[in-house]
């Protein structure tokens, strides 16, 4: 016998006007949650970019006064703290081995965000000598647009910084991409170098080794005795073309191949190892070039799957181009050092030029870098 039962006219249909209006609320629930996260990621990153320049300006009012006021403090180790706005700033100040240098110990504090910057100071005996710097800047392709455009501005400002009636110090200006150009030789007409810098454009590859060399080579022919001779290069990314035009395999950009030569230790190829050596010996006796080498980090950018170990040996390469101790480990991204400084915001170049023309400009010596805030 078969049933009479039917289902009422409709109830499907409404049954599916249901289930989809779920759906879609869900949807709506999970756009909603992904856009409040995103908010709440880029609100840390302000805040944490703010604790930064917090921080960083803090230190240097603290250097300002241990210049202008050696009574101060009255005892050490002293400690204190205080609000710029809403930035809480505490700062600790110590002797280093008994003296005569001391440790400034800066911890800025934004909502949920640290950041924390540690410097050592002391007052030199003699007077500072004048300057021959080298500005090196990367121009290839990956720099086109915001990154060039900032780090102009930066670069100009760098400059500025140093253009002062009495001032003895020249600066010289080498840009590369394929290959290294000297574009000025080491001058006092700042005038010629800022246009200069703001006449650079981009294209081709990342030839550091080739920079370095160029900048050498000025130092070497045209830098006065008694000067101290520094080398500020800034890069995007990972050398990818070598000096000597000898090097196979490392032209890749911007993944790094299967047998490329990278490898837990961070060995590197052959582009990355001539940038290495072609600064080595003009950073110890009996040249002693200071170098600081800055690392806008764009490589994120790039879709590659194998991201981490491009990113790190572009780092590492930097780090070992600089100034600083051959054993210092790879910073946390983002952190500083002294001689090796990385950011992933163009917009950090301009203080990040500011501070190296500080640490090289001070008749003091000033060594500083970040470390991670305490708990």
């Amino acid at each position: 016998m078969k049933s009479k039962f039917k289902h009422p006219a409709g109830l499907s249909s409404l049954l599916v006007v249901f289930l989809v209006s779920i759906i879609l609320g869900l949807v709506l629930i999970v756009i909603q949650l992904n856009s409040l996260l995103e908010a709440k990621r880029a609100a840390q990153v302000l805040y944490s970019q703010t604790a930064f320049f917090a921080a960083e300006g803090a230190l240097y009012q603290t250097v300002q006064r241990l210049e202008d006021n050696p009574g101060w403090p009255e005892y050490l180790p002293w400690q204190d703290s205080y609000h710029i706005n809403e930035t809480l700033i505490r700062r600790t100040i110590t002797l280093v081995d008994e003296g005569p240098q001391v440790k400034i110990d800066i911890t800025a504090t934004v909502k949920q965000a640290k950041r924390r910057l540690t410097a050592n100071f002391g007052h030199r005996s003699e007077e500072k000598p004048p300057l021959d710097i080298i500005l090196v800047m990367d121009v290839s392709g990956s720099m086109k647009g915001e990154p060039l455009n900032r780090s102009a501005e930066a670069a100009i400002t760098f400059v500025d910084l140093f253009e002062t009636e009495e001032t003895e110090d020249r600066i010289g200006l080498i840009s590369y991409s394929d290959n290294a150009e000297k574009q000025s030789g080491l001058t006092d007409n700042f005038t010629l170098l800022r246009n200069q810098i703001a006449a650079l454009s981009t294209g081709g590859r990342t030839n550091i080794g080739d920079a370095l060399f160029e900048a050498v080579s000025e130092l070497n022919e045209n830098g006065r005795e008694e000067t101290t001779k520094v080398i500020v290069i800034l890069s995007d990314g990972l050398a990818n073309e070598d000096h000597a035009d000898i090097c196979t395999g490392c032209t890749f950009w911007p993944c790094l191949n299967p047998g490329s030569g990278f490898s837990p230790d961070n060995s590197g190829n052959c582009c990355t190892d001539d940038a290495v050596s072609q600064i080595a010996a003009a950073k110890i006796e009996p040249y002693e070039y200071v170098v600081f080498a800055i690392l806008l980090n764009n490589i994120n950018q790039s879709e590659c799957g194998n991201i981490s170990s491009t990113e790190d040996l572009g780092r590492l390469t930097l780090l070992r181009v600089s100034s600083e101790e051959t054993d210092r480990p790879l910073p946390e991204i983002g952190e500083t050092y002294t001689y090796y400084k990385e950011t992933g915001d163009s917009s950090e170049l301009e203080n990040i030029y500011r501070e190296i023309a500080a640490t090289i400009s001070s008749p003091n010596f000033l060594e500083l870098w970040e470390e991670a805030p305490e708990p």
